[in-house]
């Protein structure tokens, strides 16, 4: 996957913009994971081990009215069975990884974080203790 200075996400299936909708997205990917409607405008889609270009993620598409809004996802091709789990968590281990996330990003669209269309960062969430990238669309 590759991040374009427009907010677009490109995969090998095709690119994803903030502009489409659920199933736009599940017509590019394919079926997900899951998809929940919470009865208030918003609703999420998720995959779990996306496969595309020779990386692994897991990325959930959340919709406010039918428009995407936020997307979240965590590159996995930098972990191995042996760290997975909260039986080896660790806040360190979190902080580590959010790292290991702005190398990423910095990988594929350099240091700069805030654009006209929203903005992208690689993210600690003390609530869930986990690390993320977060594209939020305005």
């Amino acid at each position: 996957m590759n991040i374009t200075e427009e907010g677009n996400l490109n995969f090998d299936t095709g690119v994803i913009s903030k502009e489409q909708t659920s199933d736009d997205i599940c017509k590019i990917l394919g079926s997900p994971n899951s998809q929940d409607d919470f009865n208030n405008g918003w609703c999420t889609i998720t995959y779990k081990g996306l496969e595309s270009t020779n990386e692994k993620l897991n990325i959930t598409f959340r919709f406010k009215n039918r428009a995407l809004k936020q997307i979240d996802f965590t590159p996995r091709y930098n972990q191995n069975s042996d760290t997975q789990g909260w039986g080896n968590w660790s806040k360190k281990k979190e902080l580590e990884l959010k790292e290991t996330y702005d190398v990423w990003l910095n990988s594929k669209i350099g240091p700069k974080r805030i654009y006209e269309w929203g903005s992208i960062a690689s993210v600690y969430d003390p609530k869930s203790g986990s690390s993320s990238i977060v594209i939020i669309y305005k």
